[in-house]
């Protein structure tokens, strides 16, 4: 199902042309890296409850909050996690400009990113074409545990669950390689014309 991406037109600066928009994949996906991680979700749940066993064999009730840390964290990784991701993604909507990057989650949280500040750009990609865009050295490994990025403030640190993830980082490649700062272009313009 599409979602309305025009809530970009309205925030764009002058001169900004939108290159590329859209939204991640929707729904509940099982990644590559959930090979990994949910047979550690069945593994922590399984040594949770043997772990409340012994506890409340031995009666060390001091260990209790422990075992459920570790059958919550288990769950979670195995099931919770598919649901919040999902129901996050369903507000996501994405737009490269000529200018910036931006990210549009709801009224409130509306995120921006000059092409000029980024730094590093790499992609994953699935199996199905789809994937992520990092954008600076976020550790590729929080989208795939939590379902989402972590420890990056409040900058962009990138595109989750992008169809086609590969002709977009072209597209974001291309921009910041064709970015020129309007302040340095001020500075470059008058210089030329006057040696012509």
């Amino acid at each position: 199902m599409l979602q309305d991406t025009s809530v970009f037109e309205s925030r764009l600066k002058e001169n900004e042309l939108i290159l590329w928009e859209g939204i991640p994949k929707q729904g509940r996906h099982v990644r590559d890296m959930d090979m990994i991680v949910v047979p550690i979700s069945i593994i922590a749940i399984g040594f949770g409850g043997f772990f409340h066993f012994a506890i409340f064999y031995y009666q060390e009730y001091f260990f209790l909050p422990l075992g459920m840390f570790i059958v919550f964290a288990g769950i979670y990784m195995g099931i919770i996690r598919f649901f919040m991701d999902a129901a996050r993604r369903r507000k996501l909507k994405y737009c490269v400009t000529n200018k910036r990057v931006l990210m549009f989650r709801d009224e409130k949280k509306f995120l921006t990113l000059p092409l000029k500040d980024i730094e590093l750009l790499d992609y994953t990609e699935e199996k199905d074409g789809s994937g992520y865009i990092l954008f600076g050295t976020t550790n590729p490994m929080w989208p795939w545990l939590f379902g989402k990025f972590f420890f990056t403030r409040e900058n962009i640190p990138g595109f989750e669950m992008i169809p086609e993830v590969q002709n977009v980082y072209l597209v974001i490649r291309n921009a910041v390689g064709n970015y020129v700062d309007p302040v340095v272009l001020e500075k470059v313009l008058p210089d030329k014309l006057d040696l012509n």
